[in-house]
């Protein structure tokens, strides 16, 4: 009986310390596959990050660039339209845009006044609700047509403030305006959210996507 008791004994220990060697053994793989978790974290440069969102200050002189820059794509067409010289050319008047331009078309050259609420659309700044007035007989009377072709410039040449930021991003000389954080910006990672009129600017919401590693910038 006493053999017999021996022989349980030692086969109990036998077990148990396989047991404890195995419960080393996982807790030594589980410490690794953390390691292994941490170095390829660390590798891609730690945990990916939430988008960001800014607010953006576009001033009378930064709309009227913008503008200009669209209404440039536009020559050659029934009407051409440019902005007037001097800074009144782009305000902002409460809730709304105001654009002093000339329309052209053939002989005829018209001073316009379009005035609008700024809305996003494609990921550009747009204008909605537009109102179209003119001065002189020779322009009233061809309003209906300066008022379409005007709308039509306007409609498909919207403002592309994001390509403008991202080129900004990285050329310190180039007019603003600019996001507030530092380093090399894609077009592609910046998406408007929302826009308002406020004071004698625009205020624009843009969210920061992160890069991806096959992005290049610069």
């Amino acid at each position: 009986a006493v053999a017999r008791l021996r022989h349980i004994t030692l086969e109990v220990r036998l077990v148990a310390e396989k047991i404890l060697q195995g419960a080393q053994w996982g807790g030594t793989m589980f410490i690794r596959k953390i390691a292994g978790a941490g170095a390829i974290i660390a590798s891609i440069g730690g945990a990916p990050h939430l988008p960001a969102v800014h607010e953006v200050r576009v001033t009378a002189a930064e709309g009227r660039h913008l503008v200009e820059e669209a209404l440039a794509q536009d020559q050659g067409k029934i009407v051409s339209l440019t902005l007037q010289p001097g800074a009144s050319a782009f305000r902002v008047e409460g809730a709304r845009v105001v654009l002093l331009a000339t329309a052209e078309s053939g002989p005829l050259t018209c001073p316009v006044r379009i005035s609008g609420v700024p809305a996003i659309g494609s990921n550009r700044l747009v204008l909605t609700s537009p109102e179209i007035t003119t001065s002189g007989m020779l322009c009233n009377g061809a309003l209906d047509l300066l008022r379409q072709k005007s709308l039509e410039a306007l409609a498909s040449h919207p403002w592309d403030l994001a390509s403008q930021l991202a080129l900004a991003s990285v050329d310190p000389a180039r007019p603003g305006p600019r996001l507030p954080i530092s380093g090399c910006l894609l077009a592609s990672q910046l998406r408007l959210r929302t826009v308002r009129a406020q004071a004698a600017f625009l205020a624009v919401s843009v969210e920061v996507l992160p890069r991806t590693p096959e992005d290049v910038c610069g």
